[in-house]
């Protein structure tokens, strides 16, 4: 599985990109919701997991815009 982690707090961030990893996922990491916005439209995805409080586009507003642009990958919020 290809995910991403989308949460301004870098050290839960890295560990969760971490334990994921070690689970044998391919996982990468963002700390903001614009490049977490950029990165979700990777098509290759198979699930985000996306903090709802972020800087610069809170993850409400991340996955409101990949759904209007038809985009039905798998995401979790985390809160």
């Amino acid at each position: 599985m290809h995910c991403l982690v989308v949460d301004d707090e870098t050290r839960l961030t890295d560990l969760v990109v971490r334990y994921l990893s070690e689970s044998g996922h391919t996982t990468e990491g963002r700390y903001d919701g614009p490049s977490g916005l950029a990165a979700a439209r990777d098509p290759r995805l198979d699930a985000v997991l996306l903090d709802v409080m972020l800087p610069g586009m809170n993850g409400v507003e991340v996955c409101r815009t990949l759904r209007s642009e038809g985009n039905d990958v798998h995401v979790i919020l985390l809160t």
